[in-house]
């Protein structure tokens, strides 16, 4: 499936949309650092993996921001984010600042172009009991937006099967490629 999801990407990214439209995008392929030491607040590799993609999001949102303002002068997004550089600053790379981070994707999610596509593959890989709540309330917050999310996965992860319908759910048989 990872292979898939990025070749979707090779795709998106050479999208041009009429009249000259950007279509603007997030991904990120997860994946466990089998030799990475543990963060301090990090109880497990998938944790700190989870963190990792949270704040990849984030950044690649912000990095979006700007390409919409350096377009357009006019488009500022300090006032209708609401944030401070504490909420940023204040993210230390673990789970105890989990909420604090949510806190600034839901603000970031809120003022992204409609249609904004976000691609997270392999959640499986980061979904453990101890990770679960965190990763449900990750999928929810991208899902509440106007963005267009798309999960690829080649293992059951119980955060998506608990957020998602079975309607939303595809399977595709990677075997028959």
């Amino acid at each position: 499936m990872t292979m898939i999801a990025a070749k979707v990407m090779d795709v998106v990214a050479e999208v041009s949309l009429p009249g000259g439209g950007k279509l603007y995008y997030a991904s990120y392929f997860c994946r466990l650092q089998r030799k990475e030491q543990l963060r301090e607040g990090n109880a497990t590799k998938e944790a700190q993996a989870a963190v990792s993609l949270l704040y990849a999001i984030i950044a690649q949102l912000f990095e979006i921001m700007r390409q919409i303002s350096a377009l357009d002068a006019d488009v500022r997004f300090e006032d209708a984010l609401g944030l401070t550089p504490e909420n940023i600053l204040g993210l230390d790379g673990s789970m105890h600042t989990w909420e604090r981070g949510m806190e600034v994707l839901d603000a970031v999610v809120k003022v992204m172009p409609a249609g904004t596509l976000c691609l997270i593959d392999a959640l499986h890989w980061l979904d453990n009991r101890g990770t679960e709540a965190q990763l449900r309330n990750l999928i929810a917050v991208l899902r509440s937006s106007k963005m267009k999310v798309l999960f690829t996965t080649s293992g059951r992860c119980a955060a998506l099967a608990k957020e998602m319908t079975r309607g939303e759910i595809k399977s595709v048989d990677c075997d028959r490629f």
